[in-house]
């Protein structure tokens, strides 16, 4: 026997609340197990990504009409078109549309457009957290396995950007040289050291962050390289 979980939204804005609006319906196992009480991880994901797309139109609704009116005469801009744009979050990514207004005649000059970059912070925080400790392609793996996070790059296009930044050098006979040592030293012990970082690149194209591996090895006698991915 099932038991249905019916999940609605309503909006107050402080004076009148909205009609509920039916979101998700699950079915539940009425009587289950001791392992199986409760919500599913999956159950869990799906009601998110609902609530996140909701919650997320209806304040871009409320940001794009307080933007509609003119500082300068107070009247609402007409509308020039609109645009989809993807919002990325820990809870799933949500398209939306925004509407893009007319310069307003009391105005003197052409407003300066500013360029969103539509992306959660907590997802960015939780992203660079995680691959300051473990290789990016762990660190997706975890995000996508507790949370309905929008997926990240593959590893393998993560990979061949990067290869072909390698091929592109090669190219160019770009090549670093081993330091020279004293030939007098005697030691045999040879150094290693590795370090990475994720890279983010301050545009809405996620496909520009990417992960990178440094290390060297050092020898004395032999000289150092330097190698990175």
């Amino acid at each position: 026997m099932a038991m249905q979980i019916k999940l609605s939204l309503a909006v107050c804005d402080g004076t009148v609340e909205s009609d509920p609006q039916a979101l998700l319906t699950m079915e539940l196992d009425s009587h289950p197990s001791i392992e199986t009480l409760g919500l599913s991880l999956a159950n869990g994901k799906a009601a998110l990504v609902r609530l996140q797309a909701e919650i997320v139109k209806r304040q871009v609704e409320l940001m794009s009409t307080s933007q509609r009116r003119c500082d300068g005469c107070g009247l609402n801009r007409a509308i020039k078109d609109f645009h989809d744009v993807h919002y990325r979050s820990l809870f799933g990514g949500v398209v939306v549309r925004v509407p893009r207004w007319r310069r307003c005649a009391c105005t003197a000059r052409a407003e300066i457009a500013v360029r969103r970059r539509w992306i959660s912070a907590e997802l960015e925080y939780v992203q660079s957290r995680l691959a300051a400790t473990m290789p990016y392609a762990k660190s997706a793996q975890l995000l996508e396995l507790l949370l309905p996070v929008t997926a990240a790059n593959a590893p393998s296009t993560v990979r061949e950007h990067t290869l072909e930044v390698g091929r592109r050098l090669d190219a160019q006979g770009v090549e670093a040289l081993p330091e020279e040592v004293p030939v007098a030293s005697k030691s045999h012990v040879t150094t290693v050291g590795l370090d990475g970082g994720y890279l983010r690149l301050c545009h809405p194209d996620e496909e520009k962050s990417f992960e990178v591996i440094a290390g060297r090895a050092m020898r004395a006698g032999v000289g150092q390289r330097s190698v990175a991915f």
